[in-house]
């Protein structure tokens, strides 16, 4: 299989729905222990929640980008990974935090 037929094979799949799909399997307590992480941030500017943050963080680890910089700077921060995220998280995004 050429590099031209893997690209074709890549197209229409989304790689954090793949991952994700697989971490509930194997890793089904993960997500939750998210949710559980202290928060110590001041309140009053708290836009998203611990998990939304690590979620996004995790995902985007996942797909290779090292930095919150990287996210938003990469093919990561378009619509198709906010909704899937959004599916993930089951909220309503309309950015992803960086």
């Amino acid at each position: 299989m050429n590099r031209k037929m893997r690209r074709e094979l890549r197209k229409d799949k989304s790689f954090i729905r793949e991952v994700y799909s697989i971490i509930k399997k194997y890793l089904p307590d993960l997500l939750q222990k998210f949710q559980d992480l202290t928060d110590t941030r001041n309140q009053s500017y708290v836009t998203y929640s611990m998990k939304t943050i690590c979620v996004t963080r995790f995902f985007g680890l996942l797909c290779g980008f090292a930095s919150l910089n990287d996210l938003s700077k990469n093919k990561f921060d378009n619509e198709k990974c906010i909704r899937n995220i959004s599916i993930i998280r089951k909220q309503n995004l309309k950015e992803l935090p960086y």
